[in-house]
């Protein structure tokens, strides 16, 4: 096999290019929300760097202020500390704020998509998967505005 030879899995009955893009109704409506996730990805990278102010105020306490007693170098690092413990809680509040704007607008979006689609199969078992697809679309809504992005 030569530098740059795909392999082939189809052995000759395939039609078409390997790198057909999925897409799906739902996977192009995620896609709009895309810009939106790349802003807070900015606001989370900072957010954890700021959370390290308190630990690194302390430090700076033992190592500047109880060795000279300089009630000065106290006040510009307790201002400065305060300053970036303020800025770590705004970021926050504004991630977490945004994630809950971006959950009720894919819950708006596609919660009623979903319900209709899961409802209107005339398949026997439709009834009973519709709670298992709506359930399954909460999880997925939750971890979207969660937390844990």
């Amino acid at each position: 096999m030569r530098p740059g030879q795909v392999l082939s899995v189809c052995h000759g009955h395939c039609e078409g290019p390997l790198n057909v893009k999925l897409s799906s109704p739902l996977l192009a409506e995620l896609r709009s929300f895309l810009p939106a996730y790349a802003t807070l990805l900015g606001f989370s990278f900072f957010t954890p760097v700021l959370y390290l102010a308190s630990p690194i105020y302390v430090e700076q306490i033992f190592d500047r202020v109880m060795y000279s007693r300089n009630t000065d170098t106290l006040f510009v690092l307790a201002g400065i500390a305060t300053f970036l413990i303020a800025m770590y809680a705004v970021l926050e509040w504004i991630r977490k704020k945004a994630l809950g704007r971006i959950g009720h607008a894919i819950d708006e979006r596609l919660s009623r998509v979903i319900f209709q689609t899961a409802n209107r199969s005339g398949k026997a078992g439709a009834a009973i998967r519709a709670p298992t697809a709506l359930a399954d679309f909460n999880q997925v809504r939750e971890f979207l505005s969660g937390n844990s992005l």
